[in-house]
């Protein structure tokens, strides 16, 4: 698993603008769970899209995703939506986005704030 963060962290230090939307505190996070012996096999000139991703790190891009990456509260929804439906989940209610967010408190809580997340808490 510690390879995944291995990933994470290449993805994370080089994707343009996406160093700056995360706090520093999670970068750290990431940096220290680092396997010191793995070489990541994150190919810069290529999409991610197109690369064979872990499911590990997929669900973690998917955490960054909807945590610090969303521009605003409404693409939050909409992730959070499209998460729910992949799935499997045929509806999606408010309660059902809050429950979502709720797991996200303790990144919140720890690691710095999220951005538009007392807008996107009170939905």
């Amino acid at each position: 698993m510690k390879s995944v963060y291995n990933d994470l962290y290449e993805i994370i230090t080089n994707l343009e603008g996406c160093e700056e939307k995360i706090p520093q505190k999670f970068i750290d996070f990431i940096d220290s769970q680092r396997d010191p012996d793995y070489i990541s096999t994150i190919d810069h000139s290529v999409d991610l899209d197109s690369q064979e991703l872990s499911e590990d790190l997929i669900s973690l891009l998917a955490i960054l995703g909807i945590t610090y990456l969303c521009p605003n509260e409404q693409t939050r929804y909409e992730l959070a939506k499209a998460f729910y439906a992949n799935e499997g989940y045929d509806s999606f209610t408010n309660e059902d986005y809050q429950k979502i967010l709720s797991t996200f408190d303790y990144y919140n809580e720890v690691f710095g704030p999220i951005p538009f997340w007392k807008v996107s808490r009170r939905r």
